[in-house]
């Protein structure tokens, strides 16, 4: 059974050891290289990409076309909270259930749901009726919406075989900057769409790319083989958090999306303010892309040691990367410090998954992941409505430097209980399973 974590660095342009037979050496950038020539890697992953896309759709997409069929911003504000409402209460709750009867039926079931939820919304919008409708079907909306992102990130040890161990940390860095793409293309395309086709021509769209990606998703056969294990799934109301290290886990991912959910409104509130209106989308991307740099050089390096030990690091260089852009003080120097701010977003989400993963007992890894999903959107829901009063009433600066301080809390909270994110035996069987060795499958002790 191979260690959970590389124990030795290796130098740029050397060798790769879980290289193929007879491969010529190669730069540390062929690490992705090799992981998406892993058999079923590449097609799985494209898929679930695919499947992620409305989530950066539609966000926008509600709020320009119920603005638009309404009139009101404010009900268009109200629809967009239920939706966020609607997808953080269901993510463990749907976790669960694909851990239980594994990934196709449960995944299919829920894309055609999503997209008549899609279409229902378009239709009540187009003959506007009592707003409480359209809030209700917003929540519908975030509910069904399928969740191939913790669906993926339970796959990884399957596809990787006998290189999770090189391999997982690429993987999931490369999903974290994939996320960030999705998040800048995604309300692009919606804008796009509502301007030059139809206000409704988003929500359809996503809708579509929903039913796409998730069928391309469950006939990869990895997915297939996913088939869920009831017994296991079986573990009360708290389900996984029943194990302090994941509850850990999910604190500090609330507050990493805390500092997201912040920073999303302290940038568009600094361009207002500075007259500089048509930046702040520009701010926005500039943020995102220092994310998918740092993702991407993090997925390059051959990382010493477990995560549970790399992540507090990651967060406390997380935090203190905002305080550049809180003193920054003209548009020159922003958009650098917003590159700052953003380089290290991506890896402490990759390094969490990461974390997350270790601690999942097995057959809980998707509802372990779903967890940590909700709990960064909802840190983001509430770091975007404080930042949001924090901006307007007294500074922008105010809230990026809550968002630093937050994070900062969260570098503390892992540092002081980084023992409890070590792999413990509950998660030891998940490397086994990976592997393909038979194990039997225990029922997690209460910790």
């Amino acid at each position: 059974m191979p260690p959970l974590a590389e124990t030795t660095p290796r130098p740029c342009g050397t060798t790769d050891p879980d290289a193929p037979a007879g491969a010529a050496a190669a730069p540390r950038l062929g690490r992705y290289g090799l992981l998406l020539r892993q058999p079923g890697v590449a097609p799985t992953f494209l898929a679930s990409v695919v499947g992620k896309l409305p989530s950066g759709i539609v966000l926008l997409g509600i709020v320009l076309f119920v603005a638009r069929a309404t009139g009101s911003y404010a009900l268009a504000g109200a629809v967009l909270a239920g939706h966020s409402a609607g997808a953080a209460l269901a993510a463990p709750v749907v976790g669960r259930w694909i851990d239980r009867r594994g990934q196709r039926r449960p995944l299919l079931l829920l894309a055609v749901a999503y997209a008549a939820s899609l279409g229902a919304l378009v239709a009540a919008g187009s003959a506007p009726g009592p707003p409480l409708v359209l809030v209700a079907l917003g929540t519908l909306v975030g509910g069904t919406f399928p969740p191939l992102p913790p669906a993926m990130r339970a796959l990884w040890p399957s596809l990787l075989g006998a290189r999770t161990a090189t391999l997982l940390p690429t993987a999931l860095a490369l999903e974290a900057a994939a996320t960030d793409v999705v998040f800048v293309a995604g309300p692009l395309l919606a804008a796009g769409l509502v301007t030059l086709v139809a206000p409704a021509a988003a929500l359809l769209l996503a809708a579509a790319l929903a039913i796409g990606g998730t069928l391309a998703f469950t006939a990869q056969p990895a997915s297939r083989a996913r088939t869920g294990a009831p017994d296991v799934a079986r573990a009360g109301m708290l389900g996984v958090l029943r194990t302090r290290g994941l509850r850990t886990t999910v604190a500090c991912g609330a507050a990493i999306g805390f500092c997201l959910g912040a920073t999303e409104v302290a940038l568009p509130v600094y361009a207002r303010d500075a007259g500089h209106d048509g930046a702040a989308g520009i701010l926005i991307a500039v943020w995102a892309g220092g994310s998918v740099l740092g993702g991407v050089a993090y997925g390059i390096r051959r990382w010493a040691g477990p995560a549970h030990r790399r992540w507090p690091p990651l967060l406390l260089a997380f935090g203190l990367l905002f305080l550049p852009l809180a003193a920054a003080p003209s548009l020159p120097l922003i958009v650098p410090t917003a590159v700052l701010a953003g380089v290290l977003m991506a890896p402490v989400l990759a390094a969490g998954n990461e974390v997350a993963g270790t601690l999942a007992a097995p057959g809980t890894e998707t509802e372990t992941y779903s967890w940590a999903a909700m709990a960064t959107t909802a840190g983001s829901g509430i770091g975007a409505a404080l930042a949001g009063q924090v901006a307007e009433g007294l500074s922008w600066r105010l809230a990026v430097l809550a968002a630093a301080l937050v994070a900062l809390a969260a570098a503390a909270l892992a540092a002081a209980r980084r023992e409890r994110l070590a792999p413990s035996h509950e998660a030891a069987p998940v490397v086994a399973t990976a592997l393909g060795e038979p194990v039997t499958l225990p029922r997690s002790p209460r910790p």
